[in-house]
């Protein structure tokens, strides 16, 4: 089972539609990654 926002991560093919436009996050210290990597930073890392 992946979560969305490791989805979000894998797949370059959801994220086309996000390019160019603001995207807010939700999160709480408890959004992470599979790899426990918050939400915000791994969404950062992407660019």
């Amino acid at each position: 089972m992946k979560f969305g926002i490791d989805r979000l991560i894998d797949e370059p093919a959801l994220r086309a539609p996000l390019e160019g436009k603001r995207v807010a996050l939700l999160a709480h210290p408890a959004s992470v990654t599979r790899d426990l990597t918050h939400s915000l930073d791994a969404l950062a890392r992407l660019g």
